[in-house]
């Protein structure tokens, strides 16, 4: 959002962010109030008020949302393709057992990230379990050697269990995450990250 933001003040444009949370009473409050006033387009991360914003006729761009509209613009990353990265490159470094940690009321991208993580465990023919991050504790981690995560934020949780627990990374457990964001530079150890 930061770089975004830079990027926009240098052409002369002004940056409205706003964060809903996956609320969809306040996504459809922050529309009401941005559509109240003077916008040159609209960058979407998730929508679930998508009429609403369509039929206000301003140039779209939504990231990593597939609407099947191609009159809209839609930049997204290979989830899919990076999803299978990941368990790669822990199946190439010794894991058998691996686990797949998302967050409860992750759609979309989520569901494209876990049906690779699924293909990929059933086409090394390895044992995999798919968990939210509140069912994971010690002794759930303890049953693995790899975990693939949603994104950093889950992978950083992950990591803090482990750290808490005296489960040492990567000896006992390897973990990656996806997004590669600032935070994976940030922690010990260091996050393995798509």
């Amino acid at each position: 959002a930061e770089a975004f933001e830079r990027r926009n003040a240098s052409r002369g444009y002004k940056t409205i962010l706003c964060n809903t949370r996956d609320d969809d009473s306040l996504e459809q409050e922050y529309l009401n109030m941005i559509m109240e006033q003077r916008l040159d387009g609209l960058v979407i991360a998730t929508s679930n008020n998508y009429n609403s914003v369509v039929k206000n006729n301003l140039p779209i761009v939504y990231l990593d949302y597939m609407l099947g509209d191609e009159s809209y613009i839609s930049v997204t990353s290979k989830h899919y393709d990076g999803v299978q990265k990941a368990c790669g490159h822990l199946i190439d470094n010794g894991c058998k057992r691996l686990l797949y940690v998302y967050t409860s009321g992750a759609a979309g991208v989520s569901k494209l990230r876990k049906d690779a993580f699924i293909y990929s465990m059933k086409s090394a023919g390895l044992e995999y379990e798919l968990l939210t991050l509140d069912e994971v504790s010690k002794d759930t981690l303890e049953k693995f050697d790899g975990v693939v995560c949603w994104n950093d934020i889950v992978a950083v949780d992950i990591l803090n269990i482990c750290v808490s627990n005296n489960i040492k990374v990567p000896e006992d457990i390897q973990i990656i995450g996806y997004d590669n964001i600032e935070i994976s530079e940030k922690v010990t150890p260091k996050l393995t990250t798509i």
